[in-house]
């Protein structure tokens, strides 16, 4: 893994992250919600579980990325772009969170003039967890972030 060190405090960073993502062939945006009360660090690692069974079901790479902020109430919930998933449904991306185990998701086709780019990223400069990976995009088995 290749980590970058980014300004965090920085609102350009989630504006220049949005532009750089916002013609990238992503397929889904998504959030994700918890029903209960989680750390950031188990949020983040139940997202990851969630991305390996979308790799399964997808027989191949998932490409994400996702920020973590938190509700009013302090609880995280998550932005995600998923990429190279054409073939898995709304409804079978929603399932595989799990609302029983999870939370709530909302699972879109993403759609670039609609501004989801944008969205996932907002909190970017800011938010304390964020990270992708975009292994079919680049055609590199490389993956870089910031967490």
């Amino acid at each position: 893994m290749v980590t970058t060190s980014l300004p965090t405090t920085n609102t350009t960073v989630a504006r220049s992250l949005a532009e750089w993502l916002r013609n990238s062939p992503w397929t889904h945006v998504c959030t994700l919600t918890f029903n209960k009360e989680i750390t950031e660090s188990v949020a983040v690692a139940r997202f990851h579980r969630w991305i390996r069974m979308l790799e399964r079901a997808n027989q191949g790479y998932v490409d994400w990325l996702y920020v973590v902020e938190s509700t009013y109430a302090g609880r995280p919930h998550i932005h995600v772009l998923l990429g190279n998933t054409t073939h898995l449904s709304n409804e079978y991306i929603s399932q595989k969170w799990g609302y029983r185990l999870n939370g709530r998701s909302r699972v879109e086709a993403y759609n670039p003039k609609l501004g989801a780019a944008y969205y996932v990223t907002k909190h970017a400069g800011t938010a304390e967890a964020w990270d992708y990976s975009v292994k079919s995009l680049t055609q590199r088995k490389e993956t870089y972030g910031h967490n």
